[in-house]
């Protein structure tokens, strides 16, 4: 039952972030985090709503410790989130 539930929050959270209602895309993204804490692809929409209402710090913050996760797990770093984390050196200080 999980997975459906991780399958229909990843569609809303998706149709959220395009419609820029990026606080309500957190939100949600924070929820299904917590049942799966290593989904590449809402990590990603996470990170991304953290940097639109954030700003660069406490995203960068995010991606260190989503980092620490996936080491302590032995889990290789998504590529996904990998390119994201390298783009924000382009990425003027919020």
């Amino acid at each position: 039952m999980e997975w459906l539930l991780l399958k229909h929050g990843l569609h809303t959270a998706r149709d959220l972030y395009t419609k820029r209602r990026y606080q309500e895309c957190l939100k949600l993204t924070s929820r299904l985090l917590e049942v799966d804490p290593l989904h590449d692809q809402i990590n990603l929409l996470f990170l991304q709503s953290s940097l639109e209402l954030q700003g660069l710090r406490p995203t960068l913050s995010a991606l260190e410790a989503l980092d620490a996760k996936y080491n302590q797990g032995h889990a290789p770093f998504p590529p996904a989130i990998r390119r994201f984390w390298s783009s924000l050196d382009q990425h003027p200080l919020n």
